[in-house]
């Protein structure tokens, strides 16, 4: 297949996508009220969301680095027009190996506005035009940029419409304690966590650091979770742990760290409000939460001085203890979860402001997107068919939440990839590829001689 024709065929598949999924064709009314809504539109240019990169000339031990510079911009852009264009946009970067006669290969780069797709949306899009591709490959047809939109199409709820959020008293009194309650009678706070600099909202320049781990990295990885009973996501945060800790000064982490861990919500949907017919597992919405871990300064110490520990026995106790917390968290969900709480602001731009300035109240965040499922070529009447080979996931630098967002995505029986991202002058960009450096060395070390010899 030709470049070209790899091109007629994305588009159409494009289009498929879009009218299966009523996210992908509304506009967003009010973005800049407190009473922001979706609009249904009559239909959506499809050039205003499609963009083609020709990069099959760029060498390939550069290729990564320019692709990631591109998402960099992407992150710094805000949504144009949001009323009447769809908050989201299509990249598609031609590889150096792309070569006529020899099959296409390319990188397909979604972005999104957040409340249109969370990360779980993500791999839904994906998912969905994988699938287009391989149809719009069997039944060629050309598509054109004038797409009219469904009338009937059915939003995913809200959260609020679909979820059973219960509220404790405690719990609720609790947080608007803290958000409301003067500081002389909150008493003096102890040492707080180190969060990076505090919030200032201004527009800042992104960064984003991409990690790969090829297959035979992530099996030792998961064949160590496996015998630690864990999850790849504590494990990350304990090795993530490690490395600031060690890289940090001491005196910069007396009120040691916070993490935090983005959970899913559709699993707990109160599944006699869903519409009939929607599966929310293959639906593009926001359905998304988060839990806080505390790490603390005498856990920090340990991490920092660890000559002692040969086997890693601090780093998997981090790591037990932070996957009994979420274990725990996600066995009580929906019940005491802030996102229940969401309709109590009343005025969010007042609720940013007063934040200015303030500290953050994370250090990272961890947002696993989960494995994206193995799709062999497909064969048969001359068609090879399209062919998953990795998956990256990034997301914008936090303007008021955590200092940095390390983001996870992986292929069943292929890499598994990590992005530190994070805004201009939060957290020092030497700090970031340290980070980088030693989540590298380390998993690799592990696959080589089974230990991490993080210390």
């Amino acid at each position: 297949m030709s470049v070209e024709t790899c091109q007629q065929v994305i588009k159409a598949a494009l289009v498929q996508v879009v009218l299966a999924h009523p996210a992908l064709q509304v506009g967003i009314g009010a973005a800049d009220t407190n009473e922001p809504s979706f609009l249904r539109l009559p239909s959506l240019d499809i050039s205003n969301h499609l963009e083609w990169r020709d990069l099959s000339q760029t060498p390939p031990a550069s290729y990564d680095d320019t692709v990631i510079k591109v998402i960099e911009v992407e992150h710094t852009k805000d949504w144009q027009d949001v009323a009447t264009r769809p908050a989201w946009k299509l990249t598609v970067f031609q590889s150096p190996i792309s070569k006529d006669g020899l099959g296409c290969t390319f990188d397909f780069l979604f972005a999104a506005h957040h409340s249109v797709a969370d990360g779980k949306s993500l791999s839904v899009f994906h998912t969905s035009l994988l699938s287009a591709l391989d149809e719009a490959s069997r039944n060629p047809i050309e598509a054109e940029d004038f797409v009219t939109l469904p009338t009937t199409s059915a939003l995913t709820p809200s959260l609020e419409d679909i979820m059973d959020f219960k509220i404790s008293k405690s719990y609720l009194i609790k947080t608007l304690w803290g958000e409301f309650a003067p500081l002389w009678l909150q008493g003096k706070p102890s040492a707080l966590p180190w969060t990076g600099a505090p919030i200032a909202l201004r527009p800042r320049p992104q960064h984003t650091r991409l990690i790969t781990f090829p297959e035979e990295v992530v099996s030792r990885l998961l064949e160590a979770c496996r015998s630690h009973k864990v999850t790849i996501t504590p494990l990350l945060h304990a090795l993530i742990a490690t490395s600031v800790s060690q890289r940090l000064p001491g005196e910069t982490t007396t009120g040691g760290m916070a993490a935090t861990t983005v959970i899913g919500l559709r699993p707990y949907a109160d599944k006699s409000k869903i519409p009939h017919g929607m599966d929310l597992d293959r639906s593009m919405a926001d359905m998304a939460t988060a839990y806080t871990h505390n790490i603390s300064p005498s856990t920090v110490s340990e991490l920092r001085d660890g000559s002692q520990d040969s086997d890693d026995s601090v780093i998997w106790a981090l790591t037990t203890k932070l996957g009994s917390e979420i274990k725990n968290r996600l066995a009580t969900l929906p019940e005491d979860d802030i996102t229940g709480l969401l309709a109590w602001v009343s005025d969010w731009f007042k609720r940013s402001n007063k934040m200015q300035g303030k500290p953050r109240d994370t250090t990272w965040e961890v947002s696993n997107l989960g494995s994206m499922p193995y799709r062999p070529a497909l064969t048969g009447a001359g068609n090879a068919g399209w062919q998953l080979r990795r998956s990256i996931f990034t997301q914008s630098g936090n303007a008021i939440g955590a200092a940095f967002s390390v983001n996870v995505s992986s292929v069943a029986q292929g890499p598994l990839t990590l992005t530190l991202t994070w805004q201009d002058g939060i957290v020092e960009g030497a700090l970031m590829d340290g980070v980088a450096k030693d989540l590298d060395l380390w998993c690799k070390q592990l696959q080589k001689s089974g230990k991490f010899r993080a210390f």
